[in-house]
């Protein structure tokens, strides 16, 4: 029976039975690198995905030295 897998409410991929364990089938771009993984358990699975995700997440940078992260222009 296959599973629908979702990440913070977007459907991210689909778990399928394959020989014992269950084989995910990416539908997302942002969990391809996942694609084809086994898992044991679908609660492994989503561990995966939370892992990679943020893993990938693009992060801003900070400059202490910008005006907008200092509160704004000093008059």
């Amino acid at each position: 029976m296959k599973q629908v897998v979702d990440y913070q409410g977007i459907p991210v991929g689909v778990l399928m039975p394959r020989d014992g364990c269950l084989a995910f089938m990416a539908v997302k771009y942002d969990v391809i690198e996942l694609d084809g993984e086994r898992f044991s358990s679908v609660a492994e699975a989503r561990e995966a995905i939370r892992v990679h995700v943020r893993r990938h997440e693009p992060r801003i940078p900070t400059d202490r030295g910008n005006a907008l992260s200092s509160g704004g222009p000093s008059q």
